[in-house]
């Protein structure tokens, strides 16, 4: 195994393969939801397991901290108009929409083409590093990600035929259908502590427990997390929540429709599709020419199953390099420069 530690990020190789990247690997500054949890131990562990490279970030995905690699360049002048809202913290909605868009702001010119030097390298490295790509990412431990314990993103067929990772999955959930029952109730229980975190930061941020009162992107994952109460929840438990929306009812509620859901399951683009990954789908040309995968893991699964987690990673990778269109790409795999 051969390490370079490059301004911004690692690299690890072990051989010609599969590509294990994880953009939001960096450290959390500011909150302690802004890096993906645990994404590069599970990558970790799939590469060491199968060797190939290993590529993680190492700083933060907060603009003004850092570059979120998942994202794609602004411009010099946007980059250097929306530093001062970022670095005061305005325009919230404004902030968010640009998030969801570009990797980075910059406080002059000398800083933005610094921060775009970085992001090129990442990216070049990415492209000549293999033809199988899979970005590890985390998500959250809440209610409405439940029952969900993977998602895996396909960029709607554009990484890979739909109709191939359907039956991959559905064989993944068939063969591992006993463990993930197993752990529902562990599932549960981190879930529900997750909500009592979030709940105390919506507290101490904006001063009481409401949707209404709550930021924008709080407001939207409550509002999801109460139409899966909803969905699931004993009569009791909703209105109850609808008629006193405190923290200790929202918790109560969110417990009571976890138990009434499904068991734990991988799926394929139901909780993200691919939508603000502008980093993968502009820098990498995805077709015949690769295979590229986004892998949302729950932050549960990766904190207390890590090793099972990359297990079905690479299952999966497995299952697909076992196909005839892939086998033609590892001529393509044995063309790319050699940095073993």
């Amino acid at each position: 195994m051969r390490p370079d530690f490059e301004e911004g990020f690692t690299v690890y190789r072990n051989g010609s393969g599969v590509v294990f990247i994880t953009q939001h690997s960096g450290p959390n500054l500011e909150t302690p939801t802004s890096r993906d949890e645990y994404s590069d131990m599970v990558a970790s562990l799939c590469f060491r397991k199968v060797g190939g490279t290993f590529i993680l970030s190492n700083i933060s995905r907060k603009r003004i901290w850092g570059i979120d690699f998942n994202r794609m360049k602004p411009q010099m002048d946007m980059a250097l108009k929306y530093y001062k809202n970022f670095e005061a913290d305005i325009n919230r909605r404004e902030l968010v929409k640009y998030r969801k868009k570009y990797a980075w702001v910059a406080a002059d010119k000398k800083d933005h083409d610094y921060r775009e030097r970085i992001y090129d390298l990442f990216w070049s490295t990415v492209r000549r590093s293999g033809v199988f790509f899979i970005f590890l990412h985390t998500k959250f431990t809440r209610p409405k990600n439940f029952p969900i314990i993977m998602d895996v993103v396909n960029f709607r067929g554009k990484g890979i035929n739909t109709r191939i990772m359907k039956k991959i999955i559905a064989e993944i959930n068939k063969t591992n259908n006993e463990f993930f029952r197993s752990i529902k109730d562990l599932y549960i229980e981190e879930a529900a502590v997750e909500s009592r975190r979030r709940a105390y930061r919506i507290k101490k941020v904006f001063g009481d427990f409401s949707i209404k009162k709550s930021g924008i992107e709080y407001k939207k994952n409550l509002k999801k997390d109460f139409s899966f109460i909803k969905k699931y929840g004993d009569k009791e438990f909703v209105e109850n929540l609808i008629n006193n929306f405190t923290s200790r009812n929202f918790v109560l509620a969110a417990k009571n429709a976890m138990e009434n859901a499904p068991a734990p399951y991988v799926s394929l683009n139901e909780i993200f599709g691919g939508e603000t990954a502008y980093g993968p789908k502009t820098e990498l040309k995805m077709g015949q020419d690769n295979v590229v995968l986004e892998i949302e893991v729950s932050e549960f699964m990766n904190k207390f199953f890590p090793e099972e987690a990359s297990d079905i990673i690479l299952a999966i990778v497995n299952s697909i390099q076992n196909l005839k269109r892939y086998k033609k790409l590892s001529k393509r795999q044995s063309e790319l420069p050699n940095f073993i």
